[in-house]
């Protein structure tokens, strides 16, 4: 009996073929780059992370008394306010030249320097 099955030849590997090899290389380098493009997009995703983590944080200390701020202006304006009137030359209410209810002042004594 005689073998009529080519036999591979020394320089290909037993059970595979030189275009298969090819395809292989050509698959892994396919895989490859695209591993590498994941792993930049992660390694940009954690930067963009970082950074936006960094712009909370320092959002957070610069506006952290704003709320503080909001509740005091309108106090700060009622004193403006009262200063306002405190110094204009008409104390009390008018209609016209008639006065309805004279001010309401108080009058403020010198401390007694002896009394020191």
């Amino acid at each position: 009996m005689s073998d009529t099955t080519p036999r591979p030849s020394q320089d290909q590997p037993t059970g595979a073929t030189a275009p298969d090899q090819v395809s292989d290389v050509a698959a892994m380098k396919r895989e490859l780059d695209e591993k590498q493009d994941r792993l930049l997009r992660a390694l940009a995703e954690m930067d963009n992370m970082r950074r936006r983590a960094q712009r909370d944080r320092d959002d957070y200390t610069r506006y952290a008394t704003e709320s503080l701020i909001r509740d005091l202006v309108p106090i700060v304006d009622n004193f403006d306010r009262a200063l306002e009137a405190a110094r204009g030359n008409l104390p009390g209410y008018l209609l016209h030249d008639r006065v309805l209810r004279p001010a309401q002042v108080a009058v403020a004594v010198a401390p007694d320097e002896d009394a020191a």
